[in-house]
């Protein structure tokens, strides 16, 4: 699914910084564990845009949980550095 949003979107060559911002519809606790990256990050190589989800080509900032009753979703941001 995230190579088909990613479709005819442009990837970044380089360095790039990878942020997660995880919005869920209740507040109950979420552990951070359970939301480890590494599908989305295996799926943003996939799609072309980041060149590997190797340290020397990415910097991943840390999970951001929110709260959105109204509409949970999660938000990847890509960055070039």
């Amino acid at each position: 699914m995230i190579g088909w949003l990613c479709k005819g979107k442009k990837g970044i060559k380089g360095k790039a910084l990878v942020r997660i911002d995880w919005y869920f519809g209740t507040k109950h606790r979420h552990d951070y564990d359970n939301y480890t990256p590494k599908f989305i990050l295996d799926s943003l190589v996939y799609a072309g845009m980041i060149e590997d989800d190797s340290s020397d080509h990415i910097e991943l900032d840390d999970h951001n949980f929110h709260y959105d009753k109204g509409n949970p979703h999660t938000e990847i941001t890509i960055t070039a550095l």
